[in-house]
């Protein structure tokens, strides 16, 4: 069995060896995460396009609501 010295306990890494380690990993952390939340985003795109909801049909949804309020009430011509 090898002994190691006790001066291995005492030694430590260069401070921007460490910081670079820990910037890696903050870099490699937000990879993720940002690629997790991109991938939940269109998913949802895909399931709002599959449900036939556009903004243009919207709009125009909204346009006929607005026309028949206004027509009940008297209001248009």
């Amino acid at each position: 069995m090898r002994h190691f010295p006790k001066d291995n306990k005492r030694k430590r890494g260069s401070p921007l060896l460490e910081e670079g380690l820990l910037i890696a990993l903050a870099v490699i952390t937000m990879s993720v995460v940002f690629s997790m939340v991109l991938g939940i985003l269109d998913g949802v795109q895909k399931v709002i396009q599959n449900l036939g909801f556009n903004t243009q049909n919207f709009m125009n949804s909204l346009n006929d609501l607005w026309n028949k309020i206004v027509s009940f009430l008297g209001l248009g011509g």
